[in-house]
């Protein structure tokens, strides 16, 4: 087989399961509610209970109040994402907060907050380690 053959035939398939995908709808973002953003965050972390969870305005992120301190559950395409947040950095943006944590495997969190709770998620997450 011609390799322009063999090119034009993986790049179509390719493109077609992303198109499929999309068409059934499995290429929507994840959406948390206050159960599914406490399960994905025991799956990750069922050594830290939950004690508060605050979702963000379009429920991609949620700030988790643990025993082991503050943490982000956060939506990555149809699965979720669990880190800790240690020694974050955060920036303002015009609907909330960029998060970028201490980790390369998640380099930066964009939260859409109301003004009352990017206030909120700034003083959880900038808390001095005890």
């Amino acid at each position: 087989m011609p390799l322009i053959v063999l090119l034009v035939l993986v790049v179509g398939g390719i493109a077609g399961i992303a198109v499929l995908l999309h068409i059934i709808g499995l290429s929507k973002a994840k959406v948390f509610d206050q159960e599914s953003a406490r399960a994905a965050w025991l799956r990750e972390w069922p050594q830290a209970p939950v004690q508060d969870i605050d979702l963000s305005q379009d429920h991609c992120v949620a700030l988790i109040q643990s025993t082991h301190g503050p943490g982000l559950v956060w939506a990555m395409g149809a699965d979720s994402a669990a880190r800790l947040a240690k020694a974050v950095k955060i920036s303002q943006h015009e609907r909330g907060l960029f998060v970028s944590l201490n980790s390369f495997d998640a380099p930066r969190i964009k939260a859409n907050l109301s003004p009352q709770q990017v206030n909120t998620w700034r003083g959880v997450l900038m808390e001095p380690e005890q």
